[in-house]
């Protein structure tokens, strides 16, 4: 493994040679840095700082295409061997914050899924709302019906009884009036009762 002098900056040409010349990797394709952590069970920050701290060492040994880098087999068993001890406590800490992020995104889940059901009730309670609403407006429908049909019928009696007591109170005027006729006449002939009998003779 070549050890570049920081002094003396490798040019592409340089660069691809010794790439060319020093990449070892039974696959071919290389590890991530994210694979990397993942297999070493520390976290990718990790992993990040060892490679720039030794990046004139694996300069040769890591290829980067767009944004990841990738790691041949020298460079992978190097950062073994000089691997920070605390890098392990760092990355077990770091393990029990994303077991308790795990944690706590499976209790939002477990919580939405509890408003998913609680939606699924609310929403089930809203048709029996919606049938018990539409059977009330089809009762008040009838209602109305009915008290429309009523008040016609109560108009029209009331019609009939504004008539019939016009009338009587014609008949009973008139009827007054000829019991007075009578009673007057009555009168007249108890006063003059032989003018009557002698009406009564011619």
């Amino acid at each position: 493994m070549h050890d570049i002098d920081p002094r003396y900056p490798m040019n592409q040409m340089d660069y691809e040679y010794l790439l060319g010349r020093d990449w070892h990797c039974e696959d071919g394709r290389g590890t991530t840095l994210q694979e990397y952590a993942r297999k070493s069970r520390i976290s990718y920050e990790s992993v990040r700082r060892q490679v720039a701290l030794y990046k004139n060492v694996l300069v040769t040994h890591i290829r980067k295409e767009g944004k990841t880098q990738y790691l041949d087999d020298e460079a992978v068993k190097f950062l073994e061997e000089h691997r920070n001890p605390q890098a392990q406590f760092t990355t077990n800490k770091q393990l029990l914050e994303e077991l308790s992020n795990i944690c706590d995104g499976m209790s939002k889940n477990a919580a939405d899924f509890c408003n998913i059901e609680q939606l699924r009730q609310l929403e089930h309670e809203n048709g029996s709302l919606k049938t018990v609403n539409q059977r009330l407006e089809e009762e008040l429908e009838k209602a109305q019906t009915h008290y429309k049909q009523l008040s016609q019928d109560y108009q029209t009696l009331r019609e009939k009884y504004i008539r019939e007591k016009a009338e009587l109170e014609i008949q009973l005027k008139s009827a007054s009036e000829q019991v007075d006729f009578w009673q007057g006449l009555a009168k007249i002939q108890a006063g003059h009762p032989r003018n009557n009998e002698s009406d009564f003779a011619l």
